[in-house]
Parts: structure tokens; C-alpha cells; sequence
């Protein structure tokens, strides 16, 4: 059987994808029957780790002229 892990580590305040992975291990039967899963996991991340929260809390602080 052919596995595929799949990971997504997502901000909790704004949802934006940080990062993606995924890895296949492959049985090596070379099948083309061969029963393929996928394994799908999400971290989640805060705001302070995003790069699109980050962006926007720069953005306000140069607004404001901090």
C-alpha cells in the first residue's frame, strides 16, 4: 500500500496556508492496482509565526508612523 502524508500548518487568526508538505511512500509492488491512502494532518500556527499577519501588522505600524 502507497501512503501519502500530507501536512498543512495553518494560521489560527487568519487561516492563510504557511506552509505545505506532503511525502509518498511508495510500497515498491509497482502495481497499478496498488491501494493508495492519504494521510491529512493541519497544524496550526499564531499570528505571530504567519507571514500575512505579520505583513498587515507592519503595514499599520507604518501607517500610524510608529
Amino acid at each position: 500500500m502507497c501512503i501519502t502524508h500530507e501536512n498543512e500548518v495553518v494560521c489560527q487568526k487568519c487561516g492563510f496556508v504557511v506552509n505545505f508538505q506532503m511525502n509518498e511512500t511508495k510500497c515498491g509492488s509497482n502495481r497499478p492496482d496498488c491501494p493508495k491512502r492519504t494521510i491529512k494532518g493541519q497544524t496550526k500556527v499564531n499570528e505571530s509565526e504567519c507571514l500575512k499577519c505579520e505583513e498587515e501588522k507592519y503595514k499599520r505600524k507604518r501607517k500610524r508612523g510608529d
